[in-house]
């Protein structure tokens, strides 16, 4: 992390003699930075890591931007094992499809309701497939 454990880690590894690798995930660099006081402090700190992770190619540029040089600088983004996180569910609704009312009682952000209620549904028969 950048902000504040990446900048301990740096401080620390300083101390102990010992390579620091300071992995940012996005608002550390993306968000803190746009505050003079904190852009002051990473610009001054993570060029100090021996290598620096970004999750993203826009964050390995936000780093450079702040003096990291590039030669330290990593793209290495966060993985997923899709397999082993698939849904064996259909992908959408059929034209057919209602949502039962008694089906789910939770709201998904971004989602329409039919869509939310109708996910909910496949992951409730996906659970009571593994019971």
């Amino acid at each position: 992390m950048g902000l504040p454990d990446g900048l301990a880690a740096i401080l620390l590894g300083r101390w102990f003699k010992l390579p620091v690798v300071v992995k940012v995930h996005g608002s550390d660099l993306n968000v803190f930075s746009e505050r003079d006081s904190v852009r002051r402090v990473l610009s001054r700190k993570l060029p100090r890591a021996d290598r620096l992770l970004a999750v993203s190619r826009a964050l390995a540029a936000k780093a450079h931007e702040l003096g990291v040089a590039a030669d330290r600088i990593a793209f290495l983004p966060n993985g997923v094992d899709r397999p082993f996180f698939a849904l064996a569910i259909e992908p959408r609704p059929d034209a057919n499809w209602t949502c039962p009312t008694d089906a789910c009682s939770s709201s998904w952000a971004g989602l329409k309701p039919a869509r939310a209620c109708w996910i909910c549904c496949r992951l409730r028969e996906h659970r009571a497939s593994f019971a």
